[in-house]
């Protein structure tokens, strides 16, 4: 649950590496929209009954402007790179610890690294 009251779900799941390589699907919801990201290769976009679809090709999944971004002048705000690690750190924890659920706020989270930063010993929630 986000601090917005919103369900969040991420479901990870792998036998082993597809030929085609893998293949992720994102689905949001906000009031009467409705959006779905395939495979980084489309993008479907309903609002009450009009529907925008857009395909992209190649598949960009951000890789190329991930390492690039030292060297970019447009740079992605710090905060959002903290609170992307902060969560992929949680999701590594997890997987360490075999816990199939977990509950993460970006809030709770930042409020402890802030404490850190402050002097204070490292509480991460969650653990």
């Amino acid at each position: 649950m986000s601090e917005a009251g919103d369900l969040v779900n991420i479901v990870l799941t792998a036998r082993c590496e597809p030929f085609e390589g893998i293949n992720e699907t994102i689905n949001l919801q906000w009031g009467n929209v409705i959006a779905k990201i395939d495979d980084f290769r489309r993008l479907d976009v309903w609002r009450d009954a009009e529907l925008i679809r857009r395909r992209y090709w190649p598949k960009d999944v951000g890789h190329r402007r991930a390492i690039l971004q030292p060297f970019d002048e447009k740079r992605r705000d710090w905060q959002e790179v903290v609170s992307s690690s902060l969560f992929m750190l949680r999701i590594a924890q997890m997987v360490i610890d075999a816990r199939k659920t977990s509950e993460f706020s970006f809030a709770a989270e930042q409020s402890a690294v802030d404490a850190m930063a402050r002097g204070q010993p490292l509480k991460l929630c969650g653990r």
